[in-house]
């Protein structure tokens, strides 16, 4: 009798053990890449929970800017409502404020405004540019008459509203 040996088993020993770790090195092929796969995975899912975090670290880093704003606005306006005791001296300054006719006059009473009424720092360059504009003079106003007479004989005095334009 004899025996064909199939094709698909090996005949010898030696082509046995050849045989068994070719396949075991495609076993250990398809588990290092299932594990590749699933590293994979897993390194998409970490860089898109990374992109969220980052986008919440923006927004909140947002927030914090915003609020710390709104706390020193808080601050200033509880500093303004101790410091405005004295509202005949700011009633004053202020209205000296709008009717000196010169430039430099004006910029030192910026110091006085800017502390009674703890303006902000915006707010401020705002006062300035306001300081800088030339007061436009009526040629109607004449210096015997007050501004009450001026209006009674139908002359008008300049408008502070010009002023709150600028602001």
């Amino acid at each position: 009798m004899t025996t064909t040996n199939d094709a698909s088993t090996p005949s010898s020993p030696s082509e046995k053990s050849r045989h068994i770790l070719v396949e075991n090195g495609e076993l250990e092929r398809q588990r290092n890449n299932e594990e590749f796969n699933q590293m994979k995975l897993r390194l998409i899912n970490t860089i898109e929970l990374f992109n969220e975090s980052e986008l919440n670290n923006q927004r909140l880093n947002e927030q914090v800017a915003l609020l710390k704003d709104e706390i020193r606005r808080l601050e200033r306006n509880m500093d303004r409502t101790e410091s405005i005791s004295n509202l005949e001296y700011l009633k004053n300054v202020i209205l000296k404020f709008f009717v000196l006719k010169s430039t430099p006059e004006r910029l030192q009473l910026i110091p006085v405004l800017v502390t009674m009424l703890k303006l902000s720092p915006e707010e401020q360059v705002q006062l300035v540019r306001v300081a800088n504009i030339p007061i436009i003079h009526d040629e109607n106003l004449r210096s015997d008459e007050s501004p009450s007479q001026q209006i009674t004989n139908g002359l008008t005095p300049p408008s502070w509203s010009s002023y709150l334009n600028i602001w």
